[in-house]
């Protein structure tokens, strides 16, 4: 059974009960009234009649104290009015079979006793009896009680109707105040519960208007409810930061392997490709050597060069150091990387742009490692669009904001999968075919930026493909150098 259902029940016995109580007190209090009034109303009547009779007995006037009586016998109120004489018979009034309820006061040796009160003659009666002179002996007088009957039975039907309304009409106004009050608020606070178990996210429940209690619960479920969102923001961003610490980890151990590995690949390649590249110069500088054998060695000295310089970038990778703290114009290394990839982005078909102000952009930092930093981003932008079918446009933007710089390097490639964007720091992932590229390009930008108090951080370009942010501290504006070297 339902609350609401219980607590309707539960009132309505109660009215009931009370409108039980009620109606049996004033039933009996509107007989007790009833009653006095109709023992006042007799006993005027019956010292009215014993002042008559006496007074008609004195005289001899027998005939109208007859008659007195026999009027007042006529009332359908009344069941006695009698004048008996020492006999016991009826001198007046009567009749003798009305009087058949005083047999056993009449039967009683010596005088009629004078009497009053309830008596049962053809029901219940106020009887009266009085003295009276010789040759009388006694006044009989016998209210019935049916008017006090009649309206005592009327006043309980009354009662009774009314405590079935009022029963009534008391339910339905307390089920309809249990269910604007008690039910529907229940409800609203039980459907925010099935809202907070629920797989969206916890929303605060509405505060019903409804008794202080049940809007009490409500705040203190919203209370809850907020207290355990803040709770699941902070361990979600504690799981994060130990996600991203545990990564960090992992590249300052891989970082570390390859330190070593680094160290004795250095130590190892270093002799050799110096040997390879003094013998390659040493063959084109030979007179009158075939121009195939210095055509060779050219090509030699090119890969020598370039397996040295993917040797200083693995170097750079695994062995970080501290970076100078020289005052710069970021305006000239953004414009001066420009120049350097400018060429290449000719050949590709590629536009290249430059957004920068008109102003000094002061850094402080290593120009060299800065310079080299933004060219591998550039870089990776220009290898990206080479291949790519459509439109080949690089933007890149410089701006100070905020405190810091940000130089925006945007292309329009064919972008990083998601689900490859969190590995595109990591060295050596490259998403070309081998060959191509070393994948080392973004992790020493990210590893320069991070000496600098930075970050590269890679997103969505408004071109269609990458956009790569180099962000670091904007430094005071003082004297700067443009970088060059």
């Amino acid at each position: 059974m339902r609350l609401a259902h219980r607590l309707v029940l539960a009132s309505s016995a109660a009215v009931a009960l009370v409108m039980t109580i009620y109606g049996f007190t004033i039933i009996r209090q509107r007989e007790r009234i009833i009653g006095n009034a109709l023992v006042r109303e007799t006993e005027t009547l019956a010292h009215a009649m014993q002042i008559v009779a006496n007074s008609a007995i004195r005289n001899g006037q027998r005939a109208p104290l007859d008659r007195v009586l026999g009027r007042i016998l006529g009332d359908p109120e009344t069941a006695i009015s009698a004048v008996l004489d020492t006999t016991g018979a009826v001198m007046a009034g009567g009749p003798r079979a009305r009087m058949a309820c005083l047999d056993t006061i009449i039967a009683r040796p010596g005088p009629v006793p004078e009497r009053h009160g309830w008596s049962n003659c053809g029901g219940r009666v106020r009887l009266i009896v009085l003295p009276l002179q010789e040759p009388a002996e006694a006044l009989v007088v016998a209210r019935r009680t049916t008017v006090m009957d009649r309206d005592i039975a009327e006043s309980r039907r009354s009662i009774l109707l009314t405590s079935v309304a009022l029963a009534v009409v008391g339910s339905l106004a307390i089920l309809i105040i249990v269910r604007l009050w008690l039910t529907r608020p229940l409800l609203e606070i039980l459907e925010g519960v099935h809202r907070f178990g629920g797989p969206d996210e916890p929303q605060p429940m509405r505060v019903p208007r409804a008794a202080h209690e049940l809007q009490k619960l409500a705040r203190a479920f919203n209370g809850m409810v907020e207290r355990l969102d803040a709770k699941q923001h902070v361990l979600a961003r504690e799981t994060e930061e130990r996600i991203a610490l545990e990564r960090r980890l992992r590249h300052a151990e891989l970082f570390a392997a390859l330190g070593r590995l680094t160290g004795g690949v250095a130590h190892e390649l270093g002799s050799p490709l110096g040997v390879i590249s003094v013998r390659a110069d040493a063959i084109q500088s030979l007179p009158g050597a075939d121009p195939e054998a210095r055509r060779h060695a050219e090509a030699i000295g090119r890969e020598v060069e370039r397996i040295s310089a993917l040797v200083r970038d693995l170097v750079h990778v695994a062995r970080r150091h501290g970076a100078g703290r020289d005052p710069l114009d970021m305006r000239a290394i953004v414009s001066e990387t420009a120049g350097l990839l400018e060429g290449d982005a000719e050949r590709a078909d590629i536009r290249l742009s430059v957004d920068a102000p008109d102003h000094p952009v002061p850094v402080t930092g290593d120009a060299r490692l800065l310079r080299h930093a933004l060219y591998c981003i550039v870089l990776n932008a220009v290898q990206a669009l080479r291949t790519h079918p459509g439109p080949r446009q690089i933007r890149i933007e410089l701006r100070a904001e905020n405190g810091g710089i940000t130089v925006a390097v945007e292309d329009s490639g064919p972008g990083i999968a998601p689900e490859d964007r969190a590995r595109v720091f990591e060295p050596f992932f490259t998403t070309r075919d081998v060959g191509e590229g070393s994948g080392l390009g973004l992790a020493i930008s990210a590893g320069i930026a991070e000496e600098h108090g930075g970050e590269v951080a890679i997103g969505t370009a408004a071109l269609g493909g990458v956009r790569a942010v180099l962000r670091l501290p904007l430094a005071a504006r003082r004297s700067v150098t443009d970088g060059t070297e």
